[in-house]
């Protein structure tokens, strides 16, 4: 998995919350979190249209809720990846 490669560690898949289902928190070397919706994608220009308007402010909603806890920004991150498991990672997309 690519946040691997880079020296992040994958804290949780699946994760829930009330409002929302994270699919991946990963924490970064230098120990931020990040929360990750990923999807699957052919590499398009019509990327922004994979995620909706709920999805982002379930997103960043979570993020919020899990930076009261950890005391620091907590970032969210878009991963899409293509058939041949290539990964882009985007971080903080809505902002």
């Amino acid at each position: 998995m690519e946040y691997r490669r880079r020296g992040w560690k994958i804290e949780e898949r699946n994760w829930k919350h009330p409002n929302a289902e994270v699919d991946l928190l990963v924490r970064s070397p230098l120990g931020k979190l990040a929360v990750v919706e990923v999807k699957s994608d052919n590499f398009s220009s019509l990327r922004s249209t994979r995620v909706s308007q709920g999805q982002k402010k379930r997103l960043q909603a979570v993020a919020v809720h899990l930076s009261t806890i950890e005391k620091s920004d907590v970032a969210v991150h878009l991963a899409f990846v293509d058939a041949k498991q290539r990964v882009e990672i985007l971080e903080d997309p809505f902002w």
